[in-house]
């Protein structure tokens, strides 16, 4: 099992996931060729990638995507709602649909999109069911929500969204409208928030945590870690603890 987070913050969102003999991406919102090229120094055969997952229309999520699909010749999936949205303003070919709440299948995988609290059409995170272990992609939410709760417990690697420090969000340089926004319920994740899911979710399998999305502007890597240290009671132990960056790629090989 591997997991690459390719880029991971507000500028721009993509990441790689290889278990049980399938290859899939999830979200595409840095150009295509950064993709491709990121993979490429990862040792990836972008040849065998099998499908793109997308999560939500914001660009910083599909900013690439379309190029991706038809230089890799892999269909994308999304919600038929996300494809609507998507479509008016940029061009979309080989597409699957799912359902929020209904797993599908994806070679040897089974991937269930569960929803988020984003303020996006149809927002979704992903949990993907493998021989090798589950993985959970839960970003781009403002809340906790019960199908969160739910789906991150007894997972193998989880990509968590911890987008910002409260107080640094607060006081920061960005306008009161955008403050709110990203404070709300349909925003981000503040690092408080992601690191009390950590502490009372099931970690028992929990070998690796990627922790996403964080805002170059409203946060630190450091008050990323000490906050989820603090979760893990002040030792991560088994857990392989990384923050995702905006260039930098994140590798999780297990």
């Amino acid at each position: 099992m591997r997991v690459l987070s390719l880029a991971s913050g507000s500028s721009g969102n993509c990441y790689f996931v290889s278990a049980a003999n399938t290859n899939i991406l999830v979200d595409c919102g840095i150009s295509a060729r950064s993709a491709i090229e990121r993979l490429a120094e990862n040792g990836v055969d972008t040849k065998k990638i099998d499908a793109l997952l997308i999560t939500h229309e914001h660009s910083d999520h599909i900013g690439g995507a379309y190029t991706l699909t038809k230089r890799l010749g892999i269909p994308a999936f999304m919600s038929f709602r996300t494809y609507t949205e998507v479509s008016k303003h940029r061009q979309v070919e080989e597409v699957s649909f799912f359902h929020s709440g209904r797993p599908f299948e994806k070679g040897n995988l089974k991937i269930l999109p569960f929803p988020v609290s984003h303020d996006a059409v149809d927002p979704v995170g992903f949990r993907i069911f493998s021989d090798e272990g589950d993985i959970v992609l839960a970003t781009d939410t403002g809340k906790v929500t019960d199908e969160i709760r739910q789906v991150v417990d007894g997972a193998r690697v989880l990509v968590l969204e911890s987008n910002h420090d409260e107080h640094m969000l607060k006081y920061g340089p960005y306008p009161e409208y955008l403050k709110a926004r990203i404070a709300s319920e349909v925003g981000h994740l503040s690092n408080k928030t992601s690191g009390a899911l950590l502490r009372e979710m099931n970690r028992c399998n929990l070998e690796a945590l990627l922790l996403s999305h964080l805002s170059r502007a409203n946060n630190l890597p450091k008050i990323v870690l000490e906050e989820a240290k603090e979760a893990f009671s002040g030792d991560f132990g088994k857990t392989v603890v990384q923050v995702g960056d905006q260039f930098i790629v994140r590798d999780f090989t297990l």
